[in-house]
């Protein structure tokens, strides 16, 4: 193999490798369509199991439905976030919706729960 042919394969190894990753941190997150979550003193929480999230949302009509995805992180620590499955609609009507959903099973043994937004926030749970 000619040195040019083996610095050029070498290079193009070294790029590819760059843009590849197995860190669970480089994986984007699909959030759906528009919404925020709604911090509040006691909002979102995680008690007993039970994950409580409020979010808004602008539309024509309340409800809109939303996914629940988690995640584990290393050994001990779990990412969740909500998933807006509802399209965005052209009305200008503000919306806050409780989301409440049973995930004992899910996070047990996770030491470190956080609850990722859309906005680039982490919440620790």
């Amino acid at each position: 193999m000619s040195k040019k042919l083996l610095i050029y394969t070498i290079g193009i190894t070294v790029i590819l490798f760059m843009g590849c990753s197995t860190g669970a941190d480089d994986v984007s997150i699909d959030f759906g369509y528009e919404y925020e979550v709604i911090v509040s003193e006691d909002r979102p929480s995680l008690t007993d199991g039970e994950l409580v999230v409020e979010v808004g949302y602008d539309g024509c009509d309340p409800a809109h439905e939303f996914e629940l995805n988690l995640r584990a992180v290393g050994s001990d620590a779990m990412e969740m976030w909500l998933v807006k499955l509802t399209e965005d609609e052209e009305c200008e009507d503000r919306f806050e919706q409780l989301n409440i959903y049973d995930i004992e099973e899910e996070i047990e043994g996770a030491s470190e729960r956080v609850l990722l937004t859309p906005d680039g926030g982490e919440i620790d749970l």
